[in-house]
């Protein structure tokens, strides 16, 4: 973009819509729709486990050891943990992120991201303490899964009853609730949710659980660990897998659809003894008591690698049973060999992510999760050694800096280390087969770390949240920036006549003031703050009528209202600029329903003024 089309504001606007609000819910077909009536598959993503004072998505596990357990794609970095009362508003689900990096390298790849998990423990309903040593009380399931239909996507909640014995619905949890209150409890709200958030059909959003994840992997089910033999507790495990289906559709309705899934399995015999359709006899039932069946699936050397080899597990339990297959996750395992793990997880990506195989071999896979974290365990069933494994989507690399803080995700084959991803798994997602998110355009907002300002190829419109510590408070923290010959520039409305100004090495750098800066590659940015007064805040900014280049302030996204509030009335409309298109966003009109769009940190704004005002920080 030239500086000329940056002059030319007050022109025809060109700009794309970043997100529709409200989304419209994703209602997949109900098994007496019809629930394998859509031609195509719903992709998605396990982006991490959450809740806690340790950090939301990136948290110590129960090893003694205390490593790194897993790592997730932050939607707002600067907040850590999940808290009761902070309700939709503190749950971080890592979505808008996520969308906005695929779409990054393949602009509407975002879209095709539909399914997302997250695991709870029946032992902690309704908090989580999924791998955690310490843990804050956190929302329940329900309020997550609220949470993702918002953001236009299908909650999937993995629900453990494992309690050391053979399960029953009568067990009573630690929190003095039988399985049956808990999941009556669950259900009941989960259709509240469902009900209150409807797609443009009036029909209620789906929610899927994950009923007993990797139920042959626990000794609850299988104390024999033998997947051949039936026994006494796989035969309670069939039981109440049909009891609690039945419970979750009275109390929940049709749109709560249960998955059934272990782990790989080849063939129909491999999982017969925990078939719920099987009564003690192994002898088929006229009710199945599932909706979903699957497993997770992760290829190594010397296993699985091919749909073809689990062939016979589909056409039974999918193809001949009439069921919609997910593969509850599935990335690839190289027992800790990076060079291993990224040659099996391109060939996997582009074996599972093939629309002509699943459309004419396999259509009734209708879900495939990708298990987007790493985590320490060990090397393989016959050997223990933990090791650290990479199961993030190719091929992707993860950078803590040896901090047990949320760190960065970027690709390998980048040296910036600001991407998220190669192109491979966003480009095969765009393939029509796999169905979108309705009401998600492209593209959604660059992900941001607000301690640093991230610089994309082309313009860029940024402005620090917070005031900058002396010694790096001027325009010399841009001094390393490739600006291929440009110079930086604020615009200056209170001249005569209102001018561009070049930001210079010694020319400040303060909150409230936008800066138009030119970079040839991705860069980050990086910034000190000043912490010598912790209650200092900004002065507010004179602003004179007509056009400011402003900026904003706080380490939390605000809609366009109330970051404006100390200048109302007298704005009249506002804008930003999408980096990644290099076209201005949408207008912000002052009193109309725009006005709720959110305004980010770290990015500058054109915001008119029809007479002079004082612009006040919205936080320190």
């Amino acid at each position: 973009m030239s500086r000329t089309t940056v002059v030319i504001v007050t022109g025809i606007i060109i700009g794309i819509c970043l997100f529709v609000h409200p989304l419209a819910a994703v209602h997949i077909p109900t098994v007496s729709e019809g629930l394998l009536s859509e031609n195509g598959c719903y992709a998605g993503v396990y982006l991490g486990g959450n809740m806690g004072t340790l950090g939301p998505n990136n948290f110590k596990n129960s090893n003694l050891d205390k490593h790194l357990y897993e790592t997730q794609f932050l939607d707002h970095p600067d907040s850590f943990g999940e808290t009761v009362s902070g309700g939709l508003a503190s749950i971080d689900t890592g979505i808008v992120s996520f969308r906005a990096s695929a779409d990054a390298l393949n602009s509407g790849s975002g879209a095709k991201q539909v399914i997302f998990s997250r695991y709870y423990l029946m032992n902690f309903y309704p908090d989580n303490n999924y791998g955690k040593i310490a843990y804050t009380a956190c929302p329940g399931p329900d309020v997550w899964a609220e949470k993702v239909i918002k953001q236009g996507g299908v909650p999937m909640i993995a629900l453990a009853p494992y309690n050391g014995h053979p399960l029953s619905l009568s067990d009573t949890y630690p929190n003095g609730k039988t399985g049956s209150q808990i999941l009556t409890d669950l259900t009941t709200k989960l259709k509240a949710v469902s009900d209150r958030n409807k797609d443009s059909s009036g029909k209620g959003a789906t929610v899927l659980i994950w009923l007993a994840p990797e139920f042959n992997a626990y000794s609850e089910v299988n104390p024999e660990s033998n997947d051949n033999v039936d026994s006494p507790a796989k035969r309670a495990f069939r039981q109440w897998f049909r009891d609690a289906y039945t419970l979750i559709h009275q109390t929940g309705g049709d749109n709560i659809q249960v998955i059934w899934a272990g782990t790989v399995a080849p063939t129909k015999d491999a999982r017969k003894v925990y078939w719920p359709g099987n009564d003690n006899n192994l002898q088929q039932l006229p009710n199945d008591s599932v909706d979903w069946v699957g497993m997770t699936w992760y290829s190594w050397s010397g296993g699985p690698t091919t749909l073809s080899s689990i062939k016979g597990f589909y056409d039974f339990y999918a193809k001949e049973r009439n069921h919609p297959l997910i593969f509850t996750e599935t990335s690839s395992d190289g027992q800790g060999d990076p060079v291993l793990e990224e040659s099996l997880k391109i060939s996997h990506v582009t074996e599972v992510y093939n629309p002509g195989n699943l459309a004419s071999v396999y259509p009734n896979i209708k879900g495939i999760i990708w298990f987007n974290v790493i985590k320490e365990e060990g090397k393989s069933g016959s050997d223990p050694t933990l090791v650290m494994k990479n199961f993030l989507v190719p091929d992707g690399q993860y950078l803590d800096n040896g901090m047990e803080t949320p760190g960065l995700i970027f690709s390998g084959s980048d040296p910036s280390k600001t991407r998220k991803m190669l192109s491979l798994y966003p480009d095969v997602v765009m393939d029509p087969y796999f169905i979108p998110s309705p009401g998600i355009t492209s593209p959604l907002p660059t992900p941001q770390y607000y301690d640093r300002i991230t610089l994309s190829p082309g313009w860029n419109f940024v402005s620090t949240p917070k005031t900058l510590a002396a010694g790096s408070n001027t325009g010399a923290i841009f001094s390393n920036v490739n600006m291929g010959g440009h110079s930086a520039f604020m615009w200056d409305g209170s001249l005569n006549p209102p001018r561009w100004v070049t930001v210079l090495g010694n020319t400040p750098i303060k909150p409230l003031y936008g800066i138009w800066i030119y970079s040839v590659n991705d860069f980050v940015v990086n910034l000190t703050f000043d912490t010598t007064n912790p209650m200092f805040i900004p002065a507010p900014r004179s602003l004179p009528a007509g056009w400011n280049t402003v900026g904003f302030t706080g380490m939390t996204p605000v809609s366009a209202r109330n970051t404006y509030l100390s200048v109302q009335p007298e704005w009249v409309h506002s804008m930003g600029f999408n980096v990644l298109t290099q076209e201005y966003e949408p207008t912000i009109f002052n009193g109309d329903t725009t006005e709720s769009a959110i305004l980010y940190p770290t990015r500058g704004y054109w915001l008119y003024m029809r007479n002079p005002g004082n612009l006040a920080a919205i936080g320190a």
